[in-house]
C-alpha cells in the first residue's frame, strides 16, 4: 500500500509566485528584526505597544494570505487575542507572534519554495541587529528563530508524530536559550565555568525577591493595610526559591508549550489540498510514550515519600520530571474523558464535567493538576496493555 505524503514542491493550492516569495522573505526578516530590537533598543513604552500590536495583527494577515483563509489561522488569533487582552503587556505577546510566525514563514518558504538565497536571508536581521545595537546578545536573539524553522521543517518532511515534533522543536528553542544564558555568563564574568552560572542565577533569583518585596510593600501602603503579623518577605522568598528550583522543567515546558502552538499553526496554513490534509492525520497524533508515563509515576510517588532533607536534590530532579511530563499527560487525560463523555452521544452531565476539569486546570490548582496528570499516565499504561493483548490475540 502506498504511503500517504505531502508534496512541498508541486505549488498546487498555493500562493502566488516571485510577488508572494518575497513578500514572506520580507515578513521574515521583519520579525526577526522586531525580536532584538524590541528586547534591546531604548524605545517608549507607548511606541513599543504600537508597534508590538501592529506585529501581531501583521503576522495574522500574513499566515492568512499564506493559508488562504483566515478560518485556517484562527486559532493562532484567538491565543493572541486572549494574551492581548488578559496578558497585561503586549511586548510579550508581540514577541510570541513574531517568533511564531517568522518560524512558520521560514519553514513554509524551505517546503514549498526551496532555494540557496533562503540560507542567507537569516544574516539580513543579524547584520542589521549588530549595527543597530552593537551586542552579541542582539545577534544571538535575530537569529534566535532558525533553529526553531530548521526543526520545523525536518520534523513535518519526516512526518514525525505530534509528540515527535514537538520535542525537535523545543529542543530548538531550549538551544537557544541555553546559548542566550551562557552569552550573559561570559559577558558579565568574562569566563565560563559552572561558578560563575550558578552566581548569575542566584543574582536573578535575588534580583526577583528585591523587586516582589518592593512591589508587596507598595501595595500594602496603597491600600493602607496594617502589619497582621506575617512575614510576607519569607513567603515571597520561598516562593522565588521553589520557582528556581523547577527553573529547568518550567523553561522546557515553556518552549513545549510554544513548540505545540508553532506546530499546530504551521500544519494549519501548510496543509491546504485534501490529499496534504489526509497525510497530515499522522502528524496530528498525540500519543505520550509508555516510559514517560512510568517515569511520571515513579517520580510523582518518590517527591510524595522523600521528605529528608538528605533526599531535596533528587525530590527537585523529580518534581522537574513531573513538570515537564505532564502536560502531555494531561491532554492524554483530557481526550480520554472527552471520548469517555462523549461515548453515548452528547451529554449535558459530560460537558458540565469536561468544563470543569478544565476550569480546574487554567486556575493552576495542584491538586487537579497532579490528579488530571496521573491520570493521564494509567491511561497511557493501560492503552499500552490494550494494544499489547490485541496483538497477542491477533498473532
Amino acid at each position: 500500500m502506498k504511503k500517504n505524503s505531502i508534496n512541498t514542491h508541486d505549488g498546487k493550492g498555493e500562493i502566488g509566485g516571485s510577488a508572494d516569495t518575497l513578500l514572506l522573505c520580507l515578513y521574515f526578516v521583519a520579525a526577526c528584526t522586531y525580536i532584538p530590537l524590541s528586547l534591546f533598543l531604548n524605545m517608549g513604552e507607548w511606541l513599543l505597544g504600537v508597534i508590538s500590536l501592529s506585529v501581531c495583527l501583521l503576522s495574522t494577515a500574513v499566515l492568512t494570505r499564506v493559508a488562504q483563509s483566515f478560518r485556517n489561522v484562527l486559532g493562532y488569533s484567538v491565543i493572541l487575542l486572549v494574551f492581548i487582552f488578559f496578558g497585561g503587556s503586549l511586548l510579550p505577546v508581540g514577541l510570541l507572534a513574531a517568533f511564531t510566525s517568522s518560524a512558520c514563514v521560514y519553514a513554509y518558504l524551505i517546503l514549498k519554495r526551496p532555494s540557496p538565497f533562503l540560507w542567507g536571508l537569516p544574516v539580513i536581521p543579524l547584520v542589521i541587529s549588530l549595527f543597530v545595537i552593537g551586542s552579541v546578545w542582539g545577534a544571538v536573539a535575530s537569529v534566535s528563530v532558525l533553529p526553531c524553522a530548521l526543526l520545523l521543517a525536518y520534523a513535518v518532511k519526516k512526518q514525525m508524530g505530534r509528540v515527535g515534533a514537538v520535542c525537535h522543536i523545543s529542543f530548538g528553542i531550549c538551544a537557544v536559550t541555553v546559548l542566550l544564558f551562557v552569552t550573559a555568563v561570559y559577558s558579565i564574568y568574562g569566563e565560563l565555568s559552572m561558578a560563575n552560572a550558578k552566581a548569575l542565577i542566584d543574582a536573578m533569583r535575588g534580583q526577583m525577591i528585591a523587586v516582589l518585596d518592593s512591589v508587596s510593600s507598595e501595595m500594602a501602603e496603597m491600600m493602607e493595610l496594617e502589619s497582621s503579623g506575617v512575614d510576607l518577605s519569607s513567603y515571597i522568598t520561598a516562593a522565588v526559591t521553589a520557582a528556581f528550583n523547577l527553573l529547568p522543567a518550567i523553561l522546557i515546558t515553556a518552549a513545549s508549550l510554544v513548540a505545540y502552538m508553532i506546530h499546530s499553526t504551521f500544519l494549519s496554513i501548510y496543509c491546504k489540498t485534501d490529499e496534504e490534509r489526509k497525510a497530515s492525520l499522522p502528524m496530528l497524533a498525540f500519543e505520550m510514550s509508555l516510559v514517560s508515563a512510568v517515569v511520571f509515576l515513579a517520580c510523582t510517588v518518590f517527591a510524595v515519600v522523600s521528605v529528608s532533607d538528605s533526599m531535596a536534590m533528587w525530590r527537585t530532579a523529580a518534581e522537574n520530571m513531573m513538570v515537564v511530563l505532564a502536560p502531555g499527560l494531561i491532554l492524554t487525560a483530557l481526550g480520554a474523558l472527552r471520548m469517555l463523555t462523549a461515548r453515548k452521544g452528547p451529554s449535558c452531565l459530560g460537558t458540565l464535567i469536561y468544563m470543569l476539569v478544565i476550569f480546574m486546570l487554567i486556575s493552576f490548582s495542584l491538586p487537579a493538576i497532579i490528579i488530571t496528570s496521573v491520570a493521564g499516565a494509567v491511561v497511557v499504561i493501560l492503552a499500552h496493555i490494550a494494544k499489547r493483548s490485541a496483538s497477542k490475540k491477533d498473532d
